[in-house]
């Protein structure tokens, strides 16, 4: 098991209707906002989205995955990730947090926080490739966000 991303340019929604099986053969992705975080859906609604461009990638095991995710806190925001978690207040307005702050393992992020993020995973780059390990899938969830920036999403799978 593990965490799949897929990130989409310019979607459309199509309704929460539709064969499940001929939906996904036809390219379309069932998205819904996690409950816990709905503010960083931006408004988008449950049900089937398509897009103009789609890149898909593993971010790796849930574990690899967190690990990843606390290297970016440590790195970008000079805390764990799970201080992050536990203080969001503190770092609602950083580079990162709406990623750094949300679920591992599902939902997804709209067109206005995917913005936010590739803004930021544009700024910090030299940050990031300075540090080292995680750069490389650093610059996978970059170009996902870059992607997904022109109206569309980035979902957790």
């Amino acid at each position: 098991m593990g965490l799949d991303i897929r990130a989409m340019s310019r979607t459309t929604y199509h309704g929460n209707e539709g064969d499940p099986d001929q939906m996904c053969d036809e390219g379309f992705l069932w998205t819904y906002p996690n409950k816990d975080f709905p503010h960083q859906a931006n408004g988008l609604q449950t049900g089937y989205y398509k897009g103009a461009k789609v890149l898909g990638f593993r971010a790796g095991s849930y574990t690899g995955y967190n690990q990843w995710r606390d290297w970016l806190a440590r790195t970008m925001l000079g805390v764990s990730a799970e201080t992050v978690w536990r203080h969001p207040a503190d770092f609602a307005e950083r580079p990162f947090f709406e990623l750094i702050n949300f679920a591992d393992n599902e939902g997804v992020l709209g067109p206005e926080t995917c913005k936010r993020l590739a803004e930021a995973f544009a700024a910090h780059d030299e940050q990031a490739q300075n540090s080292g390990e995680f750069y490389d899938l650093y610059q996978t969830w970059r170009k996902a966000f870059e992607l997904a920036a022109d109206d569309g999403l980035v979902y957790f799978g």
